[in-house]
Order: structure tokens, then C-alpha cells, then sequence
């Protein structure tokens, strides 16, 4: 079950899922490399790749991990 975007639940579900998130954002972050404009680059990851990761951090419990 996922309460505003965070998920709740069983600690192996919600371990689960992060590691699937982080897995489904560094496949993301591998398919970025063909962008050859730097800054375009930089932008993608730090406003969309950074931001989705920085989110699951800052509200996951600490115990599931």
C-alpha cells in the first residue's frame, strides 16, 4: 500500500519495492547516457532521477532498511 506516494506496510514488501525503484532509476540513468548535450544530461538526472530517489529517503522508515 502506498499513503501519498510513501510506501506502508510489511518491511520486506516495502524493501522490495525500494529496490525495485532504485533498480528501475539507475536502467533510466543507463538509457540517459545517449543524451550528448551536458547540460540536458545534468538537468534529467538532477530533476527527475534525483528527486524520485531523494523522495523514497527522506520518507521510507529507517527500519526497513
Amino acid at each position: 500500500m502506498r499513503v501519498a506516494g510513501v510506501p506502508v506496510g510489511i518491511g520486506a514488501w516495502v524493501q522490495a519495492l525500494v529496490l525495485k525503484t532504485a533498480r528501475d532509476v539507475n536502467a533510466d540513468v543507463a538509457k540517459s547516457d545517449a543524451i550528448t548535450g551536458e547540460l540536458l544530461h545534468v538537468q534529467l538526472l538532477s530533476f527527475c532521477q534525483n528527486t524520485h530517489m531523494a523522495f523514497l529517503v527522506r520518507n521510507t522508515q529507517p527500519s526497513t532498511f
